[in-house]
């Protein structure tokens, strides 16, 4: 994805699919299988979506993204992650959560206005 163009409402959908907008509390997100296919078009396009969004993140926020996505690297493990930022794995895990989430209303919110 060119980080020039706009966010559609596909990519919408998409992120939100892979973000498990509908999953049970404690199953894997869908994405987890394409962050390990690397030259996927849907990791790509994931990212691609994640690298526009993320703007609108706190930099911690970027942080634990960037490194569970694996954003121009390997991907790192929530425990692992944990301990570069000293927090449990659990905390990592909520600020995870949260910071997808505003990534997706977000994108809702420019669809919306066309501001983007």
């Amino acid at each position: 994805m060119d980080t020039k163009n706009k966010i559609t409402r596909n990519d919408e959908i998409f992120y939100l699919d892979m973000i498990g907008r509908n999953k049970e509390i404690h199953a894997l997100n869908p994405y987890y299988k394409i962050l390990e296919e690397r030259n996927s078009d849907d990791f790509k396009r994931f990212i691609g979506i994640y690298t526009v969004m993320r703007e609108f993140l706190s930099e911690r926020e970027q942080i634990i993204l960037n490194e569970i996505y694996g954003v121009n690297k390997q991907r790192v493990k929530l425990k692992a992650v944990g301990e570069m930022l000293n927090i449990c794995p659990e905390r990592v895990r909520q600020i995870r959560r949260k910071a997808e989430f505003k990534i997706a209303r977000k994108i809702s919110e420019i669809l919306k206005n066309d501001t983007y």
